[in-house]
């Protein structure tokens, strides 16, 4: 097993009294008075610098309604702001709408900050909401987020600087939805002018967009008229395409990056670099190996939990994320007790003797052939253990490595056999739920759909109550497991390297990095 990455100091200082012998009463010590250690006065943020930031992959596009990969997401959630956002312990907190009240659970009234400006100098108002989310909920828009606001019945605005929501019916996760990087507010008129918002960016976030080289760099530059006053501190920020992680860890080394996300391995080599911080945390992500349920053998549930029991999930903890990673169902661990423990599903004990049981059952007893989808590095380093694995049971399987913009393209448009990749975090169950395994949800490109899913699915966002919604998504979790639409590999811990001098910077579980607008460079 690898080596923890950290580990934790501590000391115990033992102080002996020698108390004399002699007849005479003891005498108290005088203490011996110790001057308090200052507290170091923090260090005023310094405005300018350009962080540079890896990106391990060129953005297939800008549009933040259309475009998943999470490439792109980096970028947008810097030039665009959402009603609300989250904070870094998953909570909903105020961006655009300062404020909001729910009169009742059908009922959202958000009030939106004065004088706020779109990149192009217009201000925003409450019409820029009701168009971005119309835009999302359009079928030809094809939003990933369009399933995230199917119980909106109605936008209204009474005035500038107001947007009043009236549901179909109680929506538990509306307010983490609207929080989204699916969910930015955009201009109309720059729809209007560009056709989409692919290659374009108008928005009202801290940095806006500068000059694009594809698969080199994206520059962003500070929005001096963003809403927080005195932020960003940043002059900008430049996103470099480097895809191979070992350039990464040399540029890292040789001050050419001064932020990356890496794989465990990277933080390994990197932990000891003395001019270099590496952070850890738990991910709300998870990886997966993902089938295509259109497509024979793969429409047949035996299959499916075929493969389930032949791959053996703890060793693709251990070879490709080095023990940083924790088996996972669903819902990613670190959401809480959202999760149900993975000891509930007897598909993740390896079986090859059940696993050629039910290929049997399902028509080939023999196994067959297909082929699995990668692009990243560890998308591969995942796939050649399942693919070692499968053999085992009579799959024989190609993996075929494509770049990232078809991958993504690909697995919108379920043209695949079996795919390996991950899921971004989430904040709610929800998303982890509908938004993949619903026969209407967004992100199901499995062509997945399930009667008992559905109805589960539907009666979790439905409900308010929160210990009623677990129950319903307790069961839910099992349900899904044991369809096997696709395999929950694990959920690993994310890993940010950046240099000493980067200061202010705040993780987040979802791997977001919303706080580049309140970091700053000490240099």
């Amino acid at each position: 097993m690898p080596n923890k990455l950290f580990g934790y100091l501590g000391a115990i200082l033992i102080v002996a009294l020698l108390i004399s012998c002699a007849p005479a009463p003891a005498i108290a010590p005088t203490p011996t008075k110790v001057a308090p250690t200052p507290t170091p006065t923090p260090k005023a943020p310094k405005v300018g610098g350009v962080l540079s930031v890896a990106q391990i992959s060129e953005a297939p596009g800008l549009d933040p309604h259309k475009v998943p990969a999470a490439a792109t997401v980096r970028l947008t959630e810097q030039m665009y702001d959402a009603l609300v956002k989250l904070n870094p312990n998953m909570q909903v907190v105020p961006d655009l709408a300062s404020s909001w009240e729910t009169p009742d659970p059908k009922t959202y009234i958000f009030h939106l900050r004065k004088g706020v400006k779109f990149h192009n100098g217009r201000e925003l108002t409450a019409d820029d909401v009701k168009y971005s989310i119309e835009r999302i909920l359009d079928k030809k828009t094809g939003a990933m987020a369009a399933s995230y606001f199917v119980a909106i019945d109605k936008i209204e605005t009474p005035d500038p600087y107001t947007v009043k929501f009236l549901l179909k019916n109680p929506f538990a996760p509306f307010l983490t939805n609207l929080a989204s990087f699916y969910a930015m507010i955009v201009p109309k008129e720059v729809v209007e002018a560009s056709g989409d918002l692919q290659k374009v960016a108008v928005g009202t976030g801290p940095f806006k967009l500068g000059e694009r080289v594809p698969d080199n760099v994206t520059k962003l530059e500070r929005n001096k008229d963003y809403f927080i006053a005195g932020q960003p501190y940043l002059d900008g920020l430049n996103f470099f395409v480097t895809k191979d992680e070992a350039a990464i860890v040399a540029a890292l080394r040789a001050k050419q990056l001064d932020f990356a996300t890496v794989s465990p391995s990277s933080a390994r080599l990197l932990k000891t670099e003395k001019d270099l911080k590496v952070v850890s945390s738990p991910g709300l992500a998870y990886y997966y190996l993902g089938f295509n349920g259109s497509k024979p053998p793969f429409n047949d549930v035996r299959v499916r939990q075929a493969i389930s029991y032949a791959v053996d999930r703890q060793k693709i903890i251990d070879t490709v994320f080095w023990g940083e990673a924790v088996l996972t169902g669903p819902i990613a661990p670190s959401l809480g007790d959202w999760a149900i423990p993975v000891s509930n599903y007897p598909s993740y004990t390896p079986n090859v003797t059940k696993a050629k049981e039910l290929l049997a059952q399902a028509g080939y007893p023999q196994g067959f052939k297909s082929t699995i989808k990668v692009s990243t590095q560890l998308q591969i380093e995942a796939a050649q253990i399942i693919q070692s694995q499968l053999r085992a049971i009579g799959i024989e399987t190609e993996i075929v490595q494509v770049e990232w913009g078809t991958y993504v393209a690909d697995w919108r448009a379920s043209n695949f056999d079996m795919i390996a990749g991950s899921n971004q975090g989430r904040a709610d169950p929800d998303e982890y739920t509908y938004f993949h395994f619903h026969s209407k949800g967004s992100a199901n490109v499995w062509k997945f759909s399930n009667a008992t899913v559905d109805g589960l699915a539907e009666q979790g966002r439905t409900t308010i109550d929160p210990k009623e919604r677990k129950a319903v998504y307790a069961e839910l979790q099992k349900e899904i497991v044991e369809q096997s639409p696709l395999l929950f590999l694990c959920a690993p811990n994310n890993f940010f390297v950046y240099q000493n001098y980067v200061k202010d910077y705040v993780p987040m579980p979802n791997i977001q990095n919303l706080s580049f607008a309140t970091t700053w460079l000490d240099k």
